[in-house]
């Protein structure tokens, strides 16, 4: 890593736990643009600065918090039914509360 990138880094790192940039992070907003539009940190975290890469990371599947857009989920599945795979399981919920367990949540 060049001294300039490193340099960078610092600043990323300050921007994103630090109190040094919130008054103006854009200089850091700028610089991150022009010179490492997609900056990874030492610990691994993706810091994105370009539009399109925020859009297309957004509208990216894999990059979703529900689990069954997983890959693995996916291969775990292979295509199967999730009743067939977990049976009744598939379908479990809590029964929902009665009018009298209603009422009571909201006496």
């Amino acid at each position: 890593m060049s001294g300039t990138s490193q340099a960078l880094g610092r600043e990323v790192l300050r921007l994103l736990v630090g109190t040094t940039h919130r008054d103006d992070p854009y200089p850091v907003y700028r610089r991150l643009l022009a010179e490492d539009p997609v900056h990874k940190t030492p610990f691994g975290m993706l810091v994105l600065s370009r539009y399109r890469d925020c859009a297309a990371i957004l509208r990216d599947p894999r990059c979703s918090s529900d689990a069954s857009h997983s890959n693995m989920y996916k291969a775990f599945m292979g295509g199967r039914d999730p009743e067939e795979v977990f049976g009744a399981l598939a379908g479990m919920r809590p029964p929902p509360p009665s009018s009298s367990q209603s009422s009571q949540l909201f006496a």
